[in-house]
């Protein structure tokens, strides 16, 4: 039996993850794990403003947050949960390890597992990143933040068959989130044609 999805929304800073992400759950009911649920009970704590750089030691502590929740969601949360995750990985052995625990996960859990790789225009992503809403959650928000990851880091692009990829630079929340639904119901019917995939129950 198939339990519900794991979405798993990865990009640079500014391709809508998070918009993208809550549309989706308001359309199924499947619970947003995105980053900065993770990050920012640390970032808070220490003061980051997704402008200047993280005090020495920052990382380590929210690595242990993201283990409990790993351990959450693999052990302790209910097999009928949907869940939609939000991240941005490059091209390093530590990103690579945080893709596998996803994808373990959901293997785990018996889940439909869909990464989705979201990409956008530059001049876009610049646009994007200052927006004054972005402070909400702690995200970067600065563009030469933004430059830093775009210049010494590579997005990384999981080796995954139903990787998804979708350009989002004149895409709405709405569009883009309907595109990964679509998508993700065509993996789930290629995998069980006989039982298709259903949102699960909106929390009460």
């Amino acid at each position: 039996m198939m339990n519900s999805p794991l979405v798993y929304l990865l990009g640079w800073p500014g391709v809508g993850k998070l918009s993208v992400a809550r549309t989706m759950a308001r359309r199924t009911g499947w619970r947003v794990v995105d980053n900065h649920l993770i990050n920012d009970p640390i970032f808070h704590v220490v003061g980051a403003d997704g402008v200047t750089p993280l005090p020495d030691g920052t990382r380590p502590l929210v690595r242990r947050v993201r283990a409990a929740v790993f351990e959450a969601m693999t052990s302790v949360a209910p097999a009928h949960l949907g869940y939609i995750m939000t991240n941005m990985l490059v091209e390093s052995e530590n990103d690579r390890l945080i893709f596998s625990q996803v994808e373990e996960i959901a293997r785990h859990r018996n889940a439909v597992f869909l990464p989705v790789l979201l990409t956008c225009e530059e001049h876009e992503l610049r646009r994007r990143i200052i927006t004054p809403e972005r402070a909400e959650r702690l995200k970067a928000r600065s563009v030469e933040v933004l430059d830093h990851y775009l210049t010494q880091h590579t997005l990384l692009v999981p080796d995954h068959p139903d990787l998804l990829t979708l350009d989002t630079t004149h895409l709405s929340a709405e569009q883009a989130a309907h595109g990964v639904l679509a998508h993700l119901t065509a993996s789930a019917a290629d995998s069980a044609p006989t039982r298709p995939v259903e949102p699960s129950a909106p929390a009460g």
